[in-house]
Formats: structure tokens, sequence, C-alpha cells
């Protein structure tokens, strides 16, 4: 088989883009680009705005904060994040994010293995620039391998 991965450089707000409701995204490197192994998509997320319910994926997820102050739930762990750190949510670990501060937060989403950027195309185009309709997104969820399980604790 040949290798058809190729050196890139990607720059900030670079990279196709999508307007994800309340939030702003950027494809990075999609699973074409990586043989399947991951996958990045930079996230701008304004204040206030908070991220999925509590799920799990069947994928890892790495959330590495660029500039902000997150709130992230793995496990029963509730964390603060700040510019420069890193949480990692393996395969099958509840968690959720947020962004609780006053300022719009910059963060990263690297899934391996990669397909899941799929996910938020599928979902943009089911709900035709609506808002995030439950009865549309679930059954998208569902064939990415994610399983909802209700609210964070900061909401409890």
């Amino acid at each position: 088989m040949t290798d058809v991965r190729q050196a890139r450089l990607i720059r900030p707000g670079e990279g196709p883009q999508l307007d994800y409701p309340g939030q702003e995204l950027y494809f990075k490197l999609r699973s074409d680009d990586t043989q399947g192994r991951l996958s990045i998509v930079e996230f701008v997320m304004p204040a206030g705005l908070e991220g999925p319910p509590l799920h799990t994926d069947n994928h890892d997820e790495v959330f590495i904060v660029l500039n902000g102050d997150m709130t992230f739930q793995v496990g029963d762990n509730v964390v603060q994040a700040g510019d420069g750190s890193i949480v990692f949510a393996p395969e099958n670990a509840r968690h959720t994010f947020a962004n609780h501060a006053a300022r719009p937060a910059r963060f990263l989403v690297m899934f391996s293995p990669a397909g899941f950027e799929g996910f938020f195309a599928e979902v943009l185009e089911a709900v035709a620039g609506g808002p995030l309709d439950p009865a549309k997104v679930l059954p998208i969820s569902t064939r990415y391998g994610t399983n909802y399980l209700g609210l964070p604790k900061w909401r409890q």
C-alpha cells in the first residue's frame, strides 16, 4: 500500500469551515489526510456556550485549549482547563465540555481513529440552518458511535 499522507502546514483559521450552530469549526485534518489514523477539528466557542450533553464515544478525543477557559467533565471529574491545557477523553469515557467564561474559547479536538469529523457536516445538513433538533441529531450520533447520557455535573 502506498502512503498518500503528506506533510502540511495549517494555520489558525485555515481549513474548510463549518458554521455549526453557535460555533465556528475548521477541519484541520480529515480521515483522508491521515489514512484514518486521526482527524483534527478547531472549534471557536462563544462565551457562555455549553457543548453536547454528557456522552460516550467509540473513539478517543484529545482537547487542546488554545485560548480560553473551558470546563470539562471526564468520568466523574470536573476540571477547569485554560490556555495550553490538554484534556484526554478515552474511548467510552463519559465526557462533555462548556465555555462558562466571559471570553470566547478556541480549542482543537483530535479524534482517533479518524472519521468523527463527518458527524458535524451531517448534523449541519440535517438541521438545514435551524436549531439542533435532537430528533434529527440522535440518529446521526448513533451512526457515529455516540451515546448521550444526560446532564453534566454542573447542571445537576
